[in-house]
């Protein structure tokens, strides 16, 4: 019995296949499995992709009255809208409440104390959290849906530029400053 596993016509001793097809086989599998574990779902047409709920009408008005902003980011405001449906318990009784008492103008006199003592009033503190850090949630469990578009840059956008956004090459900031009376 010979010790090397291929016959005369280059196939493995038992099986018809060559080493090459082999190879061949093995290499393709393991292409599949790299982009299957980078990009899952995407060689299959089993995944059904459904598009992002759209925030109720009730969710814009108390959002544009608590912010005071009537042109507010729409994507930011479907995740905005999810997220806090996912971490409120009865959002949308809540929210409904909440735009009922903010349409009619008729809003608890200190929304600091509704905030502690209704589920309303948490959410309206929530809704004005979201929009203007960007952050859904308290805690451990609390996670980031904007940044850049977060509100509370909005006031400062002409003077300031976001923390780790550079404002310039780099070193920028080691060159002295321009003197008042100094031409640029």
């Amino acid at each position: 019995m010979s010790s090397n596993p291929e016959n005369e016509s280059g196939h493995l001793d038992g099986l018809n296949i060559s080493r090459r097809k082999l190879i061949l086989g093995i290499s393709s599998a393991s292409l599949w499995v790299a982009a299957e574990t980078l990009w899952p779902g995407n060689s299959r047409a089993t995944s059904v992709e459904t598009a992002p709920e759209q925030p109720p009408s009730e969710f814009w008005v108390a959002s544009q009255a608590l912010t005071g902003v009537e042109r507010l980011d729409h994507p930011l405001g479907q995740r905005i809208h999810t997220g806090l449906r996912q971490v409120t318990p009865g959002y949308d009784a809540s929210l409904k409440q909440l735009a009922a008492w903010l349409a009619g103008g008729s809003l608890p006199a200190s929304l600091a104390a509704a905030s502690s003592a209704s589920a309303e009033g948490k959410l309206a503190s929530d809704l004005v959290r979201a929009w203007y850090l960007g952050i859904i949630g308290h805690g451990a469990g609390s996670y980031v849906v904007a940044y850049e578009h977060a509100l509370m840059y909005a006031p400062l956008a002409d003077v300031c530029v976001l923390p780790s956004f550079a404002r310039g090459e780099p070193h920028y900031w080691a060159r002295p400053p321009l003197s008042a009376g100094s031409a640029a």
